[in-house]
């Protein structure tokens, strides 16, 4: 199978994966974050609120994988260089 867009990215344990890629069996006891459960109560994550206040362009379409890779990225690289944000937002 070959992922194209990226659009239902979602983090399983952690870790960005799309979610159309992984048979329902592989997610049994793992802990699954979707772009809704990435805020914490009203307050939106850091790159929820940076994507809204820099206007990032993007389909509303596939913005919701962009900002889940970018979230997991962060987790494990606060300061990522141009090639690791690229290899994390590529699609």
């Amino acid at each position: 199978m070959r992922l194209q867009c990226g659009a239902c990215t979602v983090h399983m344990n952690g870790l960005p994966v799309r979610s159309c890629s992984i048979p329902v069996s592989a997610a049994s006891g793992a802990k699954i974050t979707t772009i809704e459960g990435l805020a914490s109560g009203k307050v939106l994550h850091k790159v929820q609120k940076a994507w809204i206040d820099h206007d990032v362009p993007q389909c509303g379409y596939c913005q919701s994988g962009m900002i889940m890779a970018v979230a997991a990225l962060l987790r494990t690289n606060p300061k990522p260089s141009d090639a690791d944000i690229d290899a994390a937002i590529t699609n």
